[in-house]
This record gives C-alpha cells, structure tokens and sequence, in this order.
C-alpha cells in the first residue's frame, strides 16, 4: 500500500502529540480537530522530497505485511488540496 503525494505542494511534519503527521501544508487550518488551532509544525518540505521515504500505516490491521517497501511514498498528480490532507492513499490489492 503506498502513500501518494503531489511534488509541487508543500508539506508539513505536525507534532499532534505522541505522532508525527504529514500533511499538506495549506489545508492544516482545515482539520484543526487533528492538527490543533496552531499547528506545531517541525519542518516543510516540497512533495518530491517525500518520493521514496517509508511510512508507518495508522490503520495496524493492514501492518501483516512487514515488507519495509510494502508502505512508500509515491508522487501523483492526481492528489489535490480541495477534499484530503494532500494524501491519497494507493491500495493496488483493494
């Protein structure tokens, strides 16, 4: 299962507590219920930066498959800012 992100966005690591999230960084005020009111942002960086890296899956049913590669990030034009938080999920098997 990959994560896929837009090169061009700007992205945000948020400290929301016990995890760090990734999301874009213009729709944060959005989703202030997870993000908080003023978000505690560690670092931005572009969408391309992101290309390749692993990632821990929130949901822990889908966490069987221990294949490090099984969980990446991969780039997409078809993510948007409009609906997600500059995420979509890429699930080839579902």
């Amino acid at each position: 299962m990959a994560l896929a992100v837009n090169e061009e966005f700007d992205y945000a690591y948020v400290d929301v507590g016990e995890e760090i999230y990734i999301a874009g960084k213009a729709i944060l005020p959005k989703f202030d219920k997870v993000f908080g009111e003023e978000p505690k942002i560690i670092k931005e960086v572009k969408g391309k930066k992101l290309e390749n890296i692993t990632y821990e899956p929130l949901l822990r049913n889908f966490d069987r498959n221990k294949d490090v590669r099984a969980y990446i990030v991969v780039l997409a034009d078809s993510v948007n800012l409009q609906e997600r938080v500059g995420l979509l999920i890429k699930a080839p098997a579902f």
